[in-house]
């Protein structure tokens, strides 16, 4: 999935305490490095990014993921965390419109990880308020404290929320494994992906490919197999921004 970073609000993560939003001349400050798994409908390579034609379904439905190996907003620690968004896109639009042109989405709504603390908890609402702005979107649903485990071994990571209410097996693509003896250049053992991710503070993407990709909630459900995967690196510091101002 792509060209959410424009658009993707956190508004509605007043949800979880205004006060965690509103932080009016306290420009805290918020840094971040982790790992980051997406996968989504699309059969290998996702088009999305491209926002020149529809995605494999019609329509997007995806899952971007980040596991927080070290963060902290002011002096609070997040390392350890892991929080998700899911999305699912009209039918017959293009990612990219459907984000950036119109802000329009069928389902836009965002999964944290309910080990927090309750400092924590008031703290990951100013990351994402910093992470992925302040602006409103169509479709967006209040998020979800929900149990969450990650397994990385290797090339595979497995994740799941809530007993399958999200679930995922992404493998990153080994070309020396999938076509031996075909000369690479340096280091030449991945499909380096520019431009694909969907937030400019996520780099160094590599094509995977998804085992399965389940979803189960908010009167939304999907279930595929063998379609698109991304892996790559998280990071990114600054302030907290201002709320928006209410309406």
């Amino acid at each position: 999935m792509k060209h959410a970073a424009s658009v993707l609000t956190i508004a509605a993560v007043a949800a979880l305490g205004a006060a965690a939003v509103s932080v009016g001349a306290d420009r805290t400050r918020y840094e971040m490095k982790g790992k980051y798994y997406d996968t989504c409908a699309c059969a290998v390579s996702c088009s999305c990014g491209a926002n020149v034609s529809v995605p494999t379904e019609g329509h997007c439905d995806g899952v971007v993921l980040i596991h927080i190996d070290k963060g902290r907003v002011g002096d609070v620690s997040l390392d350890g965390l892991n929080f998700a968004i899911v999305l699912k896109t009209p039918q017959g639009e293009k990612t990219g419109d459907a984000f950036d042109l119109k802000g329009e989405l069928d389902l836009l709504t965002l999964y944290l990880d309910d080990r927090a603390t309750p400092a924590q908890r008031q703290a990951m609402p100013r990351l994402l308020a910093g992470l992925l702005g302040t602006r409103e979107m169509k479709g967006f649903r209040p998020p979800q404290w929900a149990p969450m485990h990650l397994d990385v071994t290797g090339d595979v990571a497995r994740f799941d929320i809530a007993q399958s209410k999200l679930s995922f097996e992404i493998e990153n693509i080994d070309l020396n494994k999938v076509l031996p003896n075909v000369p690479r250049s340096d280091p030449g053992n991945r499909i380096g992906l520019t431009n694909a991710a969907p937030f400019p503070w996520i780099h160094e993407v590599t094509q995977g490919h998804s085992v399965s990709f389940h979803y189960d909630d908010l009167g939304v459900k999907w279930d595929y197999k063998n379609r698109n995967a991304f892996f790559g690196e998280a990071s990114a510091q600054g302030s907290v921004p201002e709320a928006p101002p209410s309406k």
